[in-house]
């Protein structure tokens, strides 16, 4: 199968997934709060009781990301326990610049705690790039394991927080910097192929 086809594929798979029952829903620091809404209504309906927010304090506000304005970690917390969350449900991970250190950081965690079963939460045009970096990950660190994926409802042609392209375009710039991190992502036909075996969820063997 050709890559761009793996790739339309895969993001129809991580943008579709119904909640499900977790170990820890992953909040990955990015758009504000978009991605947050989802995290919330996952805890609020009980389908999770712990949030790790993953990112970093110091590429946030103005002019630091070329065409974003990140929220703070901090804001995040706040902002769930606002909503209800309650305090001690929520970690922090502040040391991770990239996503592949989201992955690291966040799944190195996971396997210590024993986990099995963790929802990554992103956003439509974004997520696709972290699930395959979630998943090459995971391969290192041979942890033996579900990541669901967990999506905001944001259009195409909508804006989303604190950035300056649209949906579309920002999931084209996605699509690029998949071949550009190629080393830190699981090839899209190989994780296409893996998740055919399995649908609604990725598990990966032991060995």
């Amino acid at each position: 199968m050709e890559h761009d086809e793996c790739i339309r594929i895969l993001q129809e798979y991580v943008t579709t997934q119904p909640f499900q029952k977790v170990d820890t829903v992953i909040w990955l620091q990015g758009d504000q709060y978009d991605r947050g809404k989802k995290v919330l209504e996952l805890y609020q309906e009980q389908f999770v009781q712990t949030v790790l927010l993953v990112g970093n304090d110091i590429l946030v506000g103005t002019g630091t990301r070329i065409g974003e304005t990140n929220i703070s970690l901090q804001e995040m917390n706040d902002w769930l326990v606002e909503s209800g969350v309650k305090e001690q449900d929520v970690i922090t991970l502040d040391s991770a610049m990239h996503t592949r250190d989201q992955a690291m950081h966040t799944l190195t965690l996971v396997k210590d705690k024993g986990w099995k079963r963790v929802a990554v939460s992103g956003s439509t045009h974004h997520q696709l790039r972290p699930f395959l970096t979630f998943l090459q990950a995971a391969t290192e660190l041979n942890w033996n394991g579900i990541i669901f994926n967990l999506t905001d409802d944001i259009l195409p042609t909508d804006i989303p927080s604190g950035r300056n392209k649209t949906s579309k375009e920002v999931f084209q710039d996605e699509v690029e910097k998949i071949s550009l991190y190629k080393e830190h992502v699981m090839s899209p036909c190989k994780a296409l192929t893996l998740i055919q075996m399995y649908p609604y969820d990725y598990y990966i063997p032991s060995g």
